[in-house]
């Protein structure tokens, strides 16, 4: 009865039970969230798959089925062809498809057959109620029920061929081991698939990299097309996320590897180096990507004067603005160091134009200190012909601790309790060696205004031109210098708002207070402030001190604090 039932089904009959195995499937064949993969379950046709350069992973039919290093006809035809055998893909590297294998569709359908058949027997049998041998009829049940859990198996199995472009441009098919896992995890797995899920190395976009994106003699490429060029060119990895590659592209500008250059529709140029674009920049059709001993700076960010943020710039802590305007001149590289090798740094052009007005909003922003004696610049503009090749940069000085604005810290810019923003201004210039901008010093008075330190008598806030303006001391808060020139002092408020323990200590008893020191921090952490002022005295009081011997313990000093020195 079961070889007749199975000889008299048709195989629509088989085929429409095949089509339902497959379609109980779709949980097996969805590919993991976040793998910028567009999934295509049993295509129609080759114009079901779009020609975009997004990754594609599509499911075939049985009509596609193919064996290992032959793919068929049907298959061939979704890799290559957009709509038609005239229109082939542009991103046939974008493509991956998996398809049953010949031989493990016609063992799917043999199983499949033979379950339709003991059905059809089981059907027959149950005609005859009352005359079969419930022993025989058991044993059909058992035949069924193997017959049809083998399909889902069975079919998962058959599905082991997938078909795409080899590294030569080719069709190709090959095998992969499949499991109850994801079908995608299996694909991605196999080697021969080249698929790349993590990102790029940026100078591996680069000429000379590890993929062949360049022409000989090219010194500029659209980003769009750099993307666009992993979904074309077979010679490159199947990138799963373009994301990744816009990515790659975007460290690499912010790490100054090379510059990205927009042209607007009005022939403006914006360009981004040591920068990183926003993402509607990125994707713009019109962004290249220009080699830095090929481009000029259009702009040039005033964040990158500041010390320490591009390679090379600053020799030490001062910068003339020759040696800026020598940086950008083109033709220019530095060394960087990789971790074990060297490697350079081209620093792209720029125009003497762009510099300067980089170095402008440095100042304006308190980025950069100026000096160009006597001018002395800091958060505010430049006045025209101050900004020349001599005039020097400086890291922004460090604030004024407003006790150093006290007599007790800088008498020869106080007369009879008295003084002014200039006086002071230049008292403290002449103090530190070097003239200081007035908005440090502005700041620092405004400090004093605000800790009752000083009154004003006239205007204020005001500019360096109106600096006459009078300062007196409040003679309620008489401070002392401590450590003069190191911007820090001691003041001896009132005796209620204070307490303040003096004492000689021998070296043994400095170890004692160093030991205590945590606890007494802890105890008075919860209620008020507690600091240490510590005064150093050398001398008898009739001799002073050879400069020698104050040089040599001005240099022990240091090694607590770099600015601590001997002063008096």
């Amino acid at each position: 009865m079961h070889d007749q039932a199975e000889k008299d089904i048709a195989e629509d009959v088989v085929a429409a039970r095949l089509g339902e195995e497959i379609g109980k499937l779709k949980a097996w064949f969805q590919v993991p969230p976040g793998l910028g993969v567009r999934l295509h379950i049993l295509p129609r046709q080759p114009g079901d798959i779009e020609d975009d350069g997004v990754f594609h992973f599509a499911i075939l039919g049985p009509d596609a089925a193919s064996d290992a290093r032959a793919p068929s006809k049907a298959a061939l035809a979704f890799l290559t062809e957009k709509t038609g055998p005239h229109t082939p893909r542009a991103y046939p590297n974008a493509v991956l498809l998996v398809v049953p294998s010949r031989d493990g569709l016609h063992a799917v359908k043999a199983r499949i057959r033979d379950a339709r058949a003991w059905e059809k027997v089981e059907a027959d049998l149950n005609q005859m109620e009352g005359t079969v041998d419930p022993a025989r009829k058991t044993q059909l049940q058992a035949k069924l029920q193997a017959a049809k859990q083998s399909v889902p198996g069975l079919l998962r199995q058959a599905y082991h061929v997938v078909v795409t472009v080899s590294e030569q441009g080719q069709p190709q098919a090959f095998r992969i081991t499949v499991s109850d896992g994801p079908l995608f995890e299996a694909v991605k797995a196999s080697q021969d698939a080249r698929i790349k899920d993590t990102a790029l190395d940026a100078d591996a976009l680069l000429p000379g990299g590890a993929y062949p994106l360049w022409h000989e003699g090219d010194t500029r490429r659209r980003v769009k097309d750099l993307v666009n060029a992993f979904a074309a060119n077979p010679a490159l990895p199947k990138m799963l996320r373009t994301q990744d590659i816009y990515d790659t592209l975007a460290d690499g500008c912010a790490k100054g590897a090379f510059v990205l250059q927009l042209t607007r529709p009005d022939r403006t140029v914006r360009t981004w180096w040591f920068g990183r674009p926003d993402e509607a920049v990125m994707k713009d059709k019109d962004l290249e990507l220009v080699l830095s001993e090929a481009g000029t700076l259009a702009e040039l960010d005033s964040a990158l004067l500041a010390q320490g943020r591009l390679p090379g710039l600053w020799p030490g802590d001062t910068l003339a603005v020759r040696q800026v305007c020598a940086y950008f001149q083109g033709g220019h590289a530095v060394s960087l160091d990789k971790g074990g090798y060297e490697e350079p740094l081209v620093i792209p052009r720029a125009e003497l134009a762009t510099v300067d007005a980089a170095i402008t909003q440095a100042v304006v922003a308190g980025t950069l200190w100026l000096i160009n004696e006597p001018a002395s610049l800091l958060g505010e503009p430049i006045p025209a012909g101050i900004l020349t090749e001599v005039a020097m940069l400086r890291p922004p000085p460090a604030a004024i601790n407003v006790l150093e604005l006290l007599p007790a810290a800088l008498a020869d810019a106080w007369n009879d309790s008295r003084t002014t923003g200039l006086a002071i201004a230049e008292a403290l210039s002449r103090k530190t060696g070097q003239p200081l901008p007035w908005k440090i010093v502005r700041d620092a008075i405004n400090g004093a205004l605000r800790a009752h330190y000083l009154e004003v008598e006239g205007g204020w806030p005001c500019e360096f031109s109106a600096a006459q303006v009078a300062l007196r001391e409040k003679k309620a808060v008489p401070p002392k210098p401590g450590r003069p020139g190191t911007g820090e002092t001691v003041s001896p408020p009132p005796q209620a708002l204070f307490k303040i323990a003096e004492a000689e200590l021998q070296i043994h008893e400095l170890q004692d207070l160093a030991e205590v020191a945590p606890e007494l921090l802890n105890l008075a952490a919860s209620q008020t402030p507690l600091r240490f002022f510590v005064q150093i005295r050398l001398g008898d009081g009739q001799t002073a001190p050879l400069p020698e011997l104050v040089e040599k313990i001005d240099t022990v000093l240091a090694q607590v604090r770099e600015d601590w020195r001997m002063t008096g």
